[in-house]
C-alpha cells in the first residue's frame, strides 16, 4: 500500500467519535455484540487470499523490475475496510467494558463514585495490566511477522491473513466468557442533547478547558506525520520488524516500571512540568532522528528507532 494509504488507514482506526453512540444508548449485550463484530471482521480477512506483494526484494536491477504487480496497492481497502468493521466493534465492547470496570471498582473494591475522590483501581492499576497485555502483541509481532516478507531475515513467518485469524480467534474468547459469565440490567437511554449540554457546560470550566485544548492540539499535531514515514524506515533506516518490536518491548517495560512505582510510592510533581519538558524532549529527539535519517547524516535502524 502506499503512504497515503497506510497514514489513512490508521486515522480511520483512531476515531474516537465511534464510541459517543453507544455511552448514550444501552444496547443488550454490548460488549459480546462488539466482540462478535471485530472477531467476524478479522476472520474475514483470513478467507480471502493475500495479494502478491508490490515488489518482493529491496534490491531490484532491470532484469527483476517485470515482476512489480502494479495492481497491488488497489487490493489494500478491502482490509482496510475491514479492520475499520473491527475497530467499531472493539470501540462498542470498550466502551462497554469502561462501563463494566466502574461498576466492578465501586462495589467491589470500595472505589468511590465521586469525581474527586482518590481512584487507586483505574489510576494506575487498570492502566497497568492493560500495557502488560500489549506486551504479549509485541511478542507475536517479534516472532510471527520478522520473515523476509516483512522485511526481516527469519527462515519462518506468519501470513498476514493467518495473524488475523488468530487475533480473531482470540477475540472470541470473550464473547464466550462474557455470555456465560456476565449479567446485565436495563438502564435507560441518555439523552444526547442532554448529554451534549452537561458536556459544554464542563467545558466552560478553565481546568478542565485547559486540559481539553491540550489533548486536542496534542493529538493534532502528534497525528500529523509524512506519508513517506514507513517508506524513509524501510529504505533509509533500514528497520527490521524484530528489532522495532524489541525496542517496543522495552518502551513497554519502562511505561510499567513507571506506573508501578507511581502506584506504590506516588508522584508528588508538578504535571504542567513534567508535559513541557516531556514535549520539548521528545520534539528535539523525534525531529533530529527524522532530519538526520532523510539526509543521509546518520542511517541507522537503532538510531531511527531507538530515539524517539
Amino acid at each position: 500500500m502506499e503512504g497515503t494509504q497506510t497514514l489513512s488507514a490508521r486515522a480511520l482506526l483512531g476515531l474516537p467519535l465511534l464510541g459517543l453512540p453507544w455511552a448514550l444508548k444501552p444496547i443488550f449485550a454490548a460488549m459480546v455484540l462488539g466482540w462478535a463484530v471485530s472477531s467476524t471482521a478479522l476472520i474475514a480477512i483470513f478467507f480471502r487470499d493475500q495479494p502478491t506483494p508490490y515488489f518482493q526484494d529491496r534490491k531490484l536491477v532491470a532484469q527483476q523490475m517485470s515482476s512489480i504487480k502494479l495492481d497491488a496497492p488497489s487490493h489494500g481497502a478491502y482490509y482496510v475496510v475491514l479492520m475499520c468493521v473491527a475497530s467499531v466493534g472493539y470501540v462498542l465492547a470498550d466502551v462497554a467494558a469502561d462501563e463494566l470496570s466502574r461498576d466492578v471498582a465501586t462495589h467491589h473494591f470500595g472505589v468511590s463514585e465521586s469525581p474527586q475522590a482518590e481512584d487507586g483501581v483505574f489510576q494506575p492499576v487498570m492502566t497497568k495490566y492493560r500495557v502488560f497485555a500489549m506486551l504479549f502483541c509485541f511478542l507475536l509481532m517479534g516472532v510471527g511477522m520478522s520473515g523476509w516478507g516483512y522485511g526481516g531475515d527469519f527462515d519462518f513467518s506468519l501470513d498476514y491473513t493467518q495473524v488475523m485469524l488468530l487475533v480473531g480467534l482470540v477475540a472470541l474468547l470473550p464473547v464466550l466468557l462474557l455470555s456465560f459469565g456476565v449479567s446485565e440490567t436495563a438502564r435507560e437511554r441518555r439523552s444526547l442533547r442532554q448529554s451534549l449540554r452537561e458536556i459544554w457546560s464542563l467545558v466552560h470550566k478553565r481546568g478542565l478547558s485547559n486540559v481539553l485544548l491540550c489533548r486536542f492540539m496534542g493529538g493534532v499535531c502528534a497525528g500529523v506525520s509524512a506519508t513517506a514515514v514507513n517508506p524513509v524506515a524501510f529504505y533509509y533506516a533500514g528497520v527490521q520488524p524484530l528489532n522495532d518490536t524489541v525496542v517496543s518491548f522495552v518502551a513497554i517495560c519502562v511505561v510499567l516500571w513507571g506506573l508501578n512505582s507511581v502506584d506504590k510510592k506516588g508522584w508528588d510533581v508538578d504535571y504542567r512540568t513534567v508535559i513541557v519538558v516531556g514535549t520539548i524532549i521528545t520534539l528535539v529527539l523525534a525531529c533530529g532522528t527524522t532530519l538526520f535519517t532523510i539526509w543521509g547524516v546518520v542511517r541507522s535502524q537503532w538510531f531511527w528507532i531507538g530515539l524517539p
